[in-house]
């Protein structure tokens, strides 16, 4: 070694014995580079010196990844200047060399406490991951020694050092292949880790102090940075298990899966506790933030500017919350999904995960809701996958619908306020999807007086429009019945009451055109075995308050601004009379294709809308008419199709 290395190796020594005033990043860039230039075996002593020093004497868990990033970037560095110094003819491989450089590190930790002993091994091994192709067998000891030292600091219950250990957990353990990862105690293993999430959303964090909000002269909302629970913010969002969430949460989903694999015996009593865990979890948030002024904001311009950060910081508090119950929920659901007989009822614990969700969809409708575009996808699939389990249990569903409706009819929020709507939207988007396993008693005495109230409130977009999707479905289900000869089909009793409701909600301020001629086509096919209940649809529509061809052709001088334009409503009207078409008997065609014929005609649609309405005949006669309409329905549109491409 030159004067200058063994000076500066010296000094490094120095440093880690009395740091004094030296920044650690400087003492940790100065260990990494010694480390990866020492001979060995002198790597010991150093890391010996290391491990001792008084900076990790009861480090804090950045110490302690701090250090793990040293020798990280140490084994890096040994690793180039390996490849970059070609070995002579006797000399050992580069494996071997590695192999060496690596035990004198290992050799350094052996007096280490444990977590320290952790973050180096887990430094080393986060370095070496990316490697295992060319050096497979070197990392196998240091993944042993990774798995020995947390069973020794897990079995130690040391509460202090549990959120640190959950840290490096999540942080680590992910390297470990599943058979070493087994040798833990998987059940301990996934309850610990599940210490971090009623540890960050429990009451020594941030939702204890939701309700400390003021109010400024202005009426505005306002949280001051200093105040309880700005603080309160702020450390939730600096304690690193925050940041180590989602790792956490895909250990405690890995846990599961491995016991599914090895040890189907403890499998139904971690799947039920954690399920329960969570439920009871998301209840208690859920009930907090209703309590809070925060919850019933619906845009920003309600709070006070320098609340709005820490309002979003909030949020993304919650999404963690939400995303980290997805992840956990979701490794269950896969293990009922994929192994569903372990010795526990799969639709039962589905239902607890629905009831977890239903208690964040309050985090989820801030993010894009259940069935809109866009949002969290993986609770999207994981909501989906646990209504596929329920739905195997047409009792289990009954039971889940019916707590879901009581969620919604017996909580004592305004209609207006964002949790009850984000509930009811949820709530509604599950029952939609469970309507072909209910009971016709849970359908006429749950699911429709659930929906009833909303189809005629289109204020409230996100609930009308649930609401009538799962109106629609019930249909769907019933004609599906009648088709296959079920004779006792509940739902053509809720036929005339929503074709009312569907004329008095196809205004501009309803459903949109697609929306209203999928709900048209939907109703229509619950009625075609039904005569009676096909005329009374068309008779409907045709003497609604909408305009027809002929009232509307002269614009009224006393239309409210409010309404739609009549051309507007002249096409939705014609839209609902072509929707009809493929579901209607063949003798009620000839009046409704007049009237569409006098509507083409009709000098109250411009050019655009008779093409828009032309589409939507000739998609209705060309896709969806069966061959008995078709023999009257093809004819007539090669007469008439003229006058839906007019110039004019």
């Amino acid at each position: 070694m030159s004067n200058d290395f063994e000076r500066g190796y010296a000094s490094t020594l120095a440093l880690l014995q009395r740091p004094a005033n030296v920044q650690r990043d400087q003492i940790l860039g100065a260990l990494a580079h010694y480390l990866a230039q020492l001979a060995v075996p002198h790597q010991t002593s150093l890391t010996r010196a290391a491990v001792l020093s008084p900076l990790y004497a009861s480090p804090p868990c950045d110490s302690l990844l701090a250090l793990s990033g040293a020798f990280e970037t140490a084994t890096w560095q040994r690793v180039k200047l390996i490849a970059d110094n070609p070995r002579g003819v006797f000399a050992r491989t580069p494996h071997g060399q590695l192999a060496l450089w690596l035990a004198a590190v290992l050799e350094g930790t052996t007096s280490a406490p444990e977590l320290v002993k952790i973050a180096i091994l887990g430094g080393l091994l986060h370095a070496l991951h990316e490697l295992k192709a060319q050096h497979g067998r070197v990392v196998g000891n240091i993944e042993n020694e990774l798995v020995v030292a947390f069973a020794s600091v897990m079995s130690a219950s040391d509460p202090s050092a549990a959120p640190k250990t959950r840290v490096l957990a999540a942080t680590f353990l992910q390297y470990i292949p599943d058979h070493k990862l087994a040798a833990l105690d998987l059940p301990t293993l996934a309850s610990f880790c599940f210490e971090s999430l009623t540890s960050l959303y429990g009451p020594s964090h941030f939702i204890t102090y939701l309700s400390a909000t003021s109010t400024t002269t202005g009426g505005l909302l306002c949280i001051p940075p200093d105040s309880p629970l700005g603080q309160a913010v702020q450390r939730s969002k600096e304690d690193p298990q925050y940041d180590a969430l989602a790792a956490t949460a895909r250990l405690i989903g890995r846990a599961v899966t491995i016991l599914s694999e090895s040890d189907s015996r403890r499998l139904s009593r971690v799947m039920d506790d954690l399920s329960r865990a969570l439920e009871s979890l998301a209840a208690r948030v859920e009930a907090t933030w209703v309590s809070s002024p925060l919850s019933a904001v619906r845009a920003e311009t309600e709070l006070e500017p320098s609340t709005r950060n820490i309002s979003m910081t909030i949020w993304l508090l919650f999404k963690h919350l939400l995303f980290a119950s997805t992840l956990i929920s979701q490794s269950i659901l896969s293990v009922l999904i994929l192994s569903p007989h372990h010795g526990t009822s799969a639709p039962a614990l589905a239902s607890i995960s629905l009831r977890t969700f239903s208690s964040l969809s309050f985090i989820l409708h801030q993010f894009g809701g259940l069935t809109a575009p866009g949002g969290v996808t993986q609770m999207r699939r994981a909501v989906f996958n646990a209504l596929d389990v329920v739905a195997t249990d047409s009792a289990e569903s009954d039971v889940l619908v019916r707590a879901l409706a009581d969620d919604v009819q017996q909580a004592t929020l305004p209609h207006s306020h964002p949790v009850w709507r984000a509930k009811t939207s949820y709530a509604l988007a599950c029952i939609e999807q469970l309507v072909p396993v209910l009971s016709d008693t849970c359908i006429q005495r749950v699911v429709v007086p659930l929906c009833e109230p909303f189809l005629r409130m289109p204020g409230q977009r996100d609930t009308f429009e649930a609401a009538h999707s799962t109106v629609l479905a019930v249909f769907a289900w019933a004609a599906q019945r009648a088709e296959r000869g079920d004779a006792e089909v509940y739902g053509r009793e809720l036929v005339p009451g929503y074709v009312q409701a569907l004329v008095q909600n196809s205004g501009e301020d309803g459903l949109n055109a697609s929306q209203l001629r999928q709900a048209v086509s939907g109703t229509a096919r619950a009625t075609m075995h039904e005569p009676a209940l096909a005329l009374l649809f068309v008779e409907t529509v045709l003497d609604s308050g909408l305009p027809s061809a002929s009232s509307s052709s002269e614009p009224s001088s006393s239309s409210s601004p409010t309404m739609s334009p009549p051309s507007a409503t002249t096409l939705r009207r014609g839209l609902m009379l072509a929707s009809l078409l493929p579901a209607l008997p063949v003798r009620l065609l000839p009046r409704v294709l007049e009237e569409l014929r006098a509507t083409a005609a009709s000098s109250a649609l411009g050019r655009e809308q008779a093409r828009e309405l032309g589409n939507a005949v000739y998609e209705e006669i060309s896709e969806r008419a069966g061959d008995a309409a078709r023999g009257i329905l093809v004819p007539w549109w090669m007469q008439n199709a003229d006058l839906f491409t007019r110039s004019s």
